[in-house]
């Protein structure tokens, strides 16, 4: 077991198992403690002293994590039919209410391959992109990677906006206006100061409107009308699919993920060399720019 340094973590030997082969860790990210269990079982090991072993620790450990992920070698092959035969596997993710992310064959020892490792979780929902690949590291096995869905991918409330509509402002019109200023109605007003702004406002008012506009309250600082309105069309076309489930609708919405990825790509571009040509010289703020444009 690796974890990478800077992550906040420790070994919690008070969990592990007695006879079969397993490695707990309490691991720290984006303010969220997950428990994470490591195990592996041989043929050696009958499933029910492995499985019993594995129920009491899940046990203990739900009582004090929200967030508990399972990873193992179950040498159980989830395709084929009856192979676990006493309800092993699935009592375990019912009593937990676990979700296996690893959908594809794992171990090639055969030709036809089987799903022999797992990775079960009760937050399914906080991975994506879990799969296999190849690394030429193993004979047998694939290695399994998944991304932790990151704190902003939660929705968050719409934030409302108020700002001046200036596009649109014919600045003759307006420093006409201002040279009229009608000074001698100052004199209705309780004071100096109060008329002359009163005075000033409307005409800005009159020029440049205030108005409002809901932005979404994760909205990143590099979007822009363009790739929010992609954005929405990929949103309808999922639907879509997911409503008519024909190849049509899949191909439609394949392609506006390819349109979205490519705007986003430009959108980044375009707003961190606008903030760059702005000549950030202080450091921390030059770098958090720079966070904020790829992240």
């Amino acid at each position: 077991m690796y974890v990478k340094e800077g992550f906040i973590s420790k070994r919690m030997v008070e969990y592990e198992t007695k006879t079969s082969e397993t490695i707990c860790l309490e691991l720290s990210l984006r303010n969220k403690k997950w428990f994470i269990m490591f195990g592996y079982r041989p043929e050696s090991i009958s499933r029910d002293l492995f499985f019993e072993e594995i129920n009491l620790t899940l046990s203990k450990a739900m009582d004090k994590y929200e967030n508990v992920l399972f990873i193992g070698d179950l040498n159980i092959d989830l395709n084929v039919p009856l192979t676990d035969k006493k309800n092993f596997l699935k009592d375990l993710c019912d009593i937990f209410d676990f979700t296996n992310m690893v959908k594809d064959k794992t171990c090639f020892m055969s030709t036809q391959g089987s799903s022999i490792d797992v990775m079960l979780t009760n937050k399914p929902k906080s991975f994506y992109k879990t799969t296999p690949i190849e690394t030429g590291l193993s004979d047998h096995h694939k290695l399994i990677i998944t991304y932790l869905r990151s704190y902003i991918s939660i929705k968050q409330k719409p934030i409302n906006i108020i700002y001046r509509e200036t596009k649109k402002i014919n600045h003759e019109k307006f420093r006409e206006d201002i040279k009229n200023l009608p000074l001698n109605e100052i004199e209705r007003f309780p004071d100096t100061l109060t008329g002359f702004v009163t005075l000033f406002k409307s005409i800005v008012d009159r020029h440049a409107p205030i108005k409002k506009k809901t932005i979404r309250g994760n909205n990143k600082p590099f979007m822009n009308s363009e790739l929010g309105n992609a954005i929405k069309q990929k949103s309808k076309l999922r639907n879509k699919h997911n409503r008519l489930k024909t190849r049509e609708s899949y191909l439609d919405w394949q392609n506006i993920k390819k349109i979205c990825k490519k705007l986003t790509l430009k959108a980044k571009k375009e707003h961190f060399e606008k903030k760059l040509s702005k000549r950030y010289y202080d450091k921390q703020r030059f770098l958090e720019q720079i966070e904020t444009s790829f992240d």
